[in-house]
């Protein structure tokens, strides 16, 4: 093989179809491919038998949300917390949550939900409250790891039990990052 000054790699472009039609024998881990239908260049982290195509950069998305959460019920939705992946697989999903409470409205300790179409994923966020005399911010981090398909909904939800009113999402501290991991 001979490299030529100024010039530069270029993997093969193939639709996800195309793809997927490799056959065995020809797709070993390291193979590199550009997806016309997804955009990206893609590289074969699984095996020839198995193999398993990631996006390069690593398919990721962050939402930071800023804004105020109103509690009518229990569990409601966080403004702007709401993501739809164009490519499926399995996504590590990490919630942040930091809320503020300016009047001291009591209730049991917060807690944060993950659901993909409306189904609430079985683990929570489990909150920690920072009581004042005049108010109450609470926090919570949990990491997911779920398999969702292409155009499905994900959406991050907060639980405050026993309590109504505004909560404020403190300085963007309310995110939801995921990262397609298989």
């Amino acid at each position: 093989m001979s490299v030529k000054a100024l010039s530069a790699l270029v993997p093969p472009s193939m639709t996800t179809a195309q793809r997927s039609a490799i056959p065995a024998g020809n797709r070993p881990p390291g193979a590199t491919i550009f997806n016309t239908t997804t955009g990206k260049t893609e590289v074969n982290i699984g095996s020839d038998a198995s193999p398993n195509w990631m996006g390069v950069p690593l398919d990721w998305n962050q939402v930071v949300c800023s804004s105020t959460v109103t509690f009518t019920t229990t569990v409601v939705d966080v403004p702007g917390c709401t993501w739809t992946p164009t490519v499926g697989g399995v996504y590590l999903v990490v919630g942040a949550f930091d809320m503020y409470f300016p009047a001291n409205t009591g209730g049991d300790v917060g807690s944060g939900l993950l659901s993909v179409n409306g189904v609430v994923q079985a683990v929570r966020a489990q909150g920690k409250d920072v009581n004042a005399a005049s108010a109450t911010r609470w926090m919570a981090t949990q990491v997911w790891i779920v398999s969702i398909g292409a155009g499905q909904v994900l959406k991050l939800q907060a639980v405050r039990p026993g309590t109504t009113g505004t909560a404020q999402i403190l300085n963007g501290y309310t995110t939801m990052t995921a990262i397609r991991i298989g």
